[in-house]
């Protein structure tokens, strides 16, 4: 669906002169929420209904960022494996090392981040006071970017 919808409005995209960066996109960390990867997959799954959001960064005991787990994986790993979801450890079906995105660059470029096949990308700023620490980068994580939080900035255009 993504490969679709970056095709019908990328081009509206690439003309539009002053595409703000996602730091201006919208409060970030708002949409940032945090399990544990030792936390049963329930608990991951219950937080995500609460807070209304399709994934979550998946912390190590030291708060640094190791991966992101989502409803798909929720779905796909566990679901269709016919396990249950106390009975799995979210570092089971995270998704480690996703590809992420700093804060600096423009909604344009999100979208085609985004056009890969992914749903969620999780926001790196070095500025971040606050956040899981992302190892490999040295930067926060400070929100996360749904393909939904586009079309609706779009939308709204």
């Amino acid at each position: 669906m993504m490969n679709i919808l970056s095709k019908l409005i990328k081009p509206n995209l690439i003309e539009k002169a002053n595409m703000p960066s996602l730091r201006e996109f919208g409060r970030l960390s708002e949409k940032l929420f945090v399990v544990m990867e030792t936390d049963p997959v329930r608990r991951a799954v219950e937080l995500m209904a609460k807070k209304n959001v399709g994934s979550l960064v998946v912390v190590d005991g030291h708060a640094c960022m190791t991966g992101i787990v989502t409803e798909r994986d929720y779905l796909r790993k566990v679901i269709l494996q016919g396990k249950t979801s106390n009975q799995v450890m979210v570092k089971d079906i995270m998704t480690p090392d996703p590809l992420c995105a700093e804060t600096e660059i423009s909604v344009s470029e999100a979208l085609d981040m985004l056009s890969h096949g992914f749903r969620h990308l999780p926001l790196l700023d070095a500025s971040g006071k606050m956040g899981p620490y992302h190892v490999a980068s040295g930067k926060r994580c400070v929100g996360m970017l749904s393909s939904k939080d586009i079309v609706n900035y779009l939308y709204q255009q």
